[in-house]
């Protein structure tokens, strides 16, 4: 039996190209709203353990980096940051307790959401999910009350389950 290698431009899962082009004549379609979105804790705020006072949404274009770096923020149109209240939603969850919206004049490519602190760092990112899909870009994104949730992210108490010793790690 033999195995035929096939590099990732040949459609495999989570390579970022389409599988099939566009075909003449047939639209492309997009996901439209309302939306949602689970968004996971970059390295920034896994290091600094606690949420800040204030997050502000913005719509990103690309994710960033494992570090939460090198993302692309949509500025089209002067698209400012909106400010997100969180409160307490699931056990592992919090979820924003106003709706907010974001406009553009014409259609755009915004793919995921990030949360922002207010020194501009992003520390919570992740991938926008629509109700609807729809020929043409959307120039509108809709979130409802607790359609955006932050996974909390808790770190261990010290002499946790795992305790160094002289003879390497033991389990209590």
């Amino acid at each position: 039996m033999t195995h035929t290698y096939l590099p990732p431009s040949y459609g495999r899962a989570g390579d970022g190209t389409p599988h099939l082009p566009p075909q003449e004549g047939r639209p492309v379609y997009y996901q439209h709203g309302p939306f949602e979105v689970v968004l996971a804790p970059t390295m920034i705020q896994k290091a600094a353990g606690q949420l800040p006072d204030a997050l502000w949404a913005g719509m990103l274009s690309a994710p960033p980096n494992a570090d939460g770096d090198q993302y692309e923020e949509l500025t089209a149109d002067g698209c400012p940051r909106v400010l997100v209240r969180l409160t307490p939603y699931a056990h592992s969850l919090d979820g924003n307790v106003q709706p907010i919206a974001f406009h553009f004049s014409a259609g755009v490519s915004a793919k995921w959401m990030g949360l922002f602190d207010e020194d501009g760092r992003l520390l919570f990112y992740g991938a926008l999910r629509g109700y609807q899909t729809r020929p043409g870009l959307p120039a509108s994104f809709e979130f409802a009350a607790f359609a955006i949730k932050v996974k909390r992210f808790v770190l261990p108490a010290a002499g946790g389950p795992c305790q160094q010793t002289s003879g390497g790690r033991s389990r209590n």
